[in-house]
């Protein structure tokens, strides 16, 4: 009896010893990834092909601001695996906050009117114009023939400046360096609008992101349009309508030419043009 104990007790061992490498591992697969790790394996000599299956294999934890953008490239990351970066980033789930719970006011009881008035006339509530039939879904929106309709986002632009040849940006990630210029495929926006554009921006994600609404022109080149730098905002009226839902409208009239409407550095990019009459 003792000695079949015996026997069993290395068994045992090694299959906790196995059971506990492989929580370590699950543990150290569900922990994000971050600059410093990345950095961390380009020092010890790791290939572009390893760092990239561990930037897809974890979740993203990136800071993808010009400052550490800069600080990888010095630290020996390569261009691509900075847009392998920039690209998992860009699919981090944002969730967005509980929405605010809404009180419905008491209706008042009417009096009645005195024997043998004439009833009065039902007063009718004005809808405000700044309270426009909203867009119910996520995303940025532009008003067509009194309906909202959804804008895609930007096409893939390449982007150079920063001490870096080429880089790949995600559609959804915008640079606003102001020594980088980005290069959007095509001479024309699939929206084309005209007058002064009036776009609904719904659960966006992050509180506050009104306040980095900017639009600004495209250069319009052979085959592609520019943006230097941040560009030069144009003037924007921007109105919030509820705690995930803001308006922005454009408060000049813009000349045809394509443009570019964001909310700041690492948020998405909508692009639009205005056509010529």
């Amino acid at each position: 009896m003792n000695n079949s104990l015996s026997s069993l007790k290395p068994w045992l061992l090694l299959a906790l010893a196995s059971a506990l490498a492989i929580a370590t591992l699950n543990a150290q697969a569900q922990k994000p990834l971050t600059n410093d790790d990345v950095i961390k394996l380009a020092q010890a000599g790791f290939g572009d092909e390893v760092i990239q299956k561990a930037i897809q294999a974890h979740a993203p934890a990136f800071d993808i601001s010009p400052e550490a953008l800069s600080a990888l490239k010095k630290a020996g990351v390569s261009e691509k695996m900075i847009a392998a970066i920039l690209d998992r980033q860009s699919q981090a789930p944002v969730t967005p906050p509980p929405p605010a719970p809404v009180s419905t006011p008491a209706t008042p009881t009417p009096t009645p009117p005195p024997a043998g008035a004439t009833p009065p006339i039902a007063a009718v509530k004005e809808i405000s114009p700044t309270l426009p039939d909203v867009p119910s879904g996520a995303g940025v929106f532009y008003k067509a023939d009194g309906k909202w309709v959804q804008m895609p986002m930007a096409p893939q632009a390449e982007t150079k400046g920063i001490g870096m040849k080429s880089l790949i940006a995600h559609s959804t990630v915008m640079l606003t360096m102001p020594k980088a210029t980005m290069f959007y495929p095509g001479k024309n926006s699939t929206v084309q609008l005209s007058g002064r554009p009036i776009f609904g921006a719904n659960n966006l994600g992050a509180l506050g992101i009104e306040r980095n609404a900017r639009v600004v022109r495209l250069k319009i080149k052979k085959d592609s349009r520019e943006l230097e730098g941040r560009g030069k905002s144009l003037d924007i009226s921007v109105e919030r309508i509820s705690e995930h839902l803001f308006t922005v409208a454009i408060t000049e009239d813009l000349k045809p030419g394509e443009y570019l409407l964001h909310f700041g550095q690492g948020s998405a990019a909508y692009d639009f043009g205005i056509a010529r009459k």
